[in-house]
């Protein structure tokens, strides 16, 4: 029976039986440990866990609560997860809706997709994700009616419509890296904003990698593809923790590189 499967069946059912509950945990803890594992399969099985209300079957009080103790995470990364699995799955749907290309089509054979998207790319739209979705079902038709439409053009589609939605209006303002090393003040003042500096860093490498290895590939082709393209410029180790950062938003994923 499939993660899916299950979680129909047990969505509404009061109480949710514990052997179920601890299934949809461990298949959600597997999709969180494994890198080959697509944002989309992930994004799956959120919803999923949190649908069925495993929290509850298990003993806790909540979401937050069970995603503390079941994978060590923090509240705010614990809401991230259902804000760009949501956000997965309303851009799945604009697809679903154009009627001119099937997810089953797709060559990692998740039910949501991430079209190559970061999770961080997906938390950011997750507010506008509906009106994202008409969009793209609209693009999709009008690529359909000039030919054949493939999972590289729903990919290109998707992005582009993700990309444009998350332009700046205005520049942010950077501060720029000296100024942290500035010896203004104490190095024990200046540690938490060098580390803020290193995820930012970390986090806008690792959507570059994405660009070329994108979140669907294994760690092992990630490396050949990183080797291929940047060479001895990027450290092949330091480049996947980058792009398992960008995936996940975890920090953990730079521990040994970045920190």
């Amino acid at each position: 029976m499939s993660m899916l499967e299950i979680a129909s069946e047990v969505q509404g059912a009061d109480p949710l039986a514990t052997v179920t509950a601890r299934q949809l945990t461990e298949d959600l803890r597997v999709a969180m440990r494994d890198v080959q594992e697509t944002i989309g399969v992930l994004a799956c099985r959120v919803r999923a866990a949190h649908n069925a209300r495993v929290w509850s079957a298990l003993g806790y009080s909540g979401w937050a609560e069970y995603t503390k103790q079941e994978f060590g995470i923090s509240r705010a990364h614990a809401y991230r997860l259902l804000h760009f699995a949501r956000a997965a799955a309303a851009l799945t749907a604009g697809v679903a809706a154009a009627g001119v290309w099937s997810p089953d089509e797709n060559p990692i054979g998740s039910r949501i997709l991430d079209f190559g998207l970061s999770g961080r790319a997906l938390g950011e739209v997750e507010e506008q994700a509906d009106a994202l979705a008409t969009t793209i079902t609209k693009q999709l038709q009008e690529a359909h009616q000039k030919g054949q439409v493939d999972y590289a053009t729903v990919e290109a589609i998707v992005q582009g419509v993700v990309r444009e939605a998350r332009r700046p209006s205005a520049p942010r303002p950077v501060t720029p890296a000296p100024s942290l090393l500035s010896d203004d003040a104490p190095g024990v003042e200046r540690a938490p904003l060098l580390a803020d500096h290193l995820s930012t860093i970390a986090e806008q490498l690792g959507s570059a990698i994405l660009e070329v290895a994108p979140a669907y590939l294994s760690d092992l082709q990630a490396a050949e593809i990183v080797e291929a393209t940047f060479g001895p410029r990027i450290g092949t180790d330091t480049a996947l923790a980058a792009r398992r950062y960008a995936i996940t938003q975890d920090q953990r994923a730079l521990t040994g590189t970045f920190r």
